[in-house]
């Protein structure tokens, strides 16, 4: 009998992505493998400058790899033609760490919801902006906020708003980088909790460097360090029975993770 198992959303295999600095080549990531299956959530986790952020990047298309490959549910991108690779890359949505810098100062919250929409082919705006109100009613704000700008907004409600924009198109991927790492703690646990309301089928990759939310969030943990992946498993394998020594280190630095071990 054939093997039924779906593919995953989303497999990137020995990613490589290299800078060339000063004459030399430096290496952001280097031959990173992993999958994410479907409405899983995988936390990937390291300090700065691990390549957690140049991987989310990669992932959406914002960025390209030097080598390597990226499989949506078992189809490579760059086996695909043009259009069915924009297409793929469509599915993947992110959220960025600071909502702010990535929304228009000077349109609408309705008006760039219906951007995004229409950017993936619903052009109608009375439609679009109905849906913007229904989305941010959704996701805990009022339906009039899609009349506002967003200096109107607090920090928590700037990344409510980034979160409705996110799903507004349905993705299967959606890449969240250090999405709550900007917030309060009361603040980040009500967005946390969002998300996994709202994560339905929907896979997650959740970049951070917060352990603890990863511990709270995550099915799967991934750590990456000096751009290479030392370290991947379940959410409790990772947290009870590290087996790197940097993982290991990364967990004795949030002590209230480090007394379940």
């Amino acid at each position: 009998m054939a093997d039924q198992t779906p593919a995953p959303a989303i497999e990137v295999r020995d990613l490589t992505k290299s800078f060339r600095v000063n004459g030399r080549d430096v290496h952001a990531l280097n031959g990173v493998s992993l999958a994410v299956g479907h409405a899983e959530t995988l936390g990937i986790v390291g300090e700065s400058g691990s390549g957690k952020s140049t991987l989310g990047r990669i992932v959406v298309g914002l960025e390209t790899m030097s080598s390597g490959e990226i499989l949506h549910e078992g189809t490579a991108i760059s086996g695909v033609g043009r259009a069915e690779r924009n297409a793929r890359l469509a599915k993947c949505q992110m959220i960025f760490q600071d909502p702010y810098a990535s929304l228009n100062p000077r349109m609408t919250i309705g008006r760039q919801i219906h951007e995004t929409l229409r950017a993936h082919g619903s052009r109608q705006l009375a439609h679009n902006l109905a849906t913007a109100a229904v989305l941010l009613e959704r996701v805990g704000l009022p339906q009039d906020a899609a009349g506002r700008y967003p200096h109107e907004f607090s920090g928590g409600q700037r990344q409510r708003i980034a979160i409705a924009r996110a799903i507004s198109t349905g993705p299967s991927v959606i890449v969240a980088d250090e999405a709550v790492s900007a917030l309060d703690v009361s603040i980040r646990e009500q967005i946390l909790d969002l998300m996994a309301e709202l994560k339905g089928t929907t896979s997650y990759l959740f970049i951070s460097h917060d352990m603890a939310a990863v511990a709270k969030f995550c099915d799967r943990i991934a750590v990456m360090h000096k751009g290479r992946l030392v370290e991947q498993g379940t959410t409790r394998q990772i947290i009870s029975a590290p087996q790197d020594p940097y993982t290991q280190s990364l967990l004795e630095a949030v002590p209230r993770i480090g007394r379940r071990r």
